[in-house]
């Protein structure tokens, strides 16, 4: 199994979806991701099947579906371009400094639109 596919599982196992208590998941929760590969490799798609919520399917390349990729990424990028970095390290500290410096407006208007 890739080790992306492999924190992915991970990570939805950690989430807990088979919970119902209210302070966590309800039993009317609808999951959807994006298409990307890791998320439809079959050891993932085996896990949200475990799971038994209902999954939507996410058209390629849908802003309104997908508010990040068009609202959020594009602010970030403007903020780390045409820098190198040396390290992991790096790329994460310069990554928290451009969603901490993306306008909190921009946010709400991102799931403003994605509802």
């Amino acid at each position: 199994m890739h080790s992306t596919t492999r924190r992915c599982c991970k990570t939805n196992s950690d989430l807990s979806f088979e919970r119902n208590d209210p302070g966590c998941w309800g039993s009317d929760i609808l999951f959807q991701h994006d298409n990307a590969p890791v998320h439809t490799a079959r050891a993932v798609t085996d896990v949200l099947a475990g799971y038994k919520r209902e999954l939507l399917e996410h058209p390629r390349y849908s802003p309104d579906l997908a508010p990040c990729d068009f609202h959020l990424f594009p602010k970030m990028k403007e903020h780390i371009r045409a820098q190198r970095f040396e390290t992991e390290e790096d790329i994460i500290q310069a990554t928290k400094v451009a969603i901490k410096n993306v306008d909190k407006c921009s946010y709400v208007t991102a799931i403003k639109d994605w509802l």
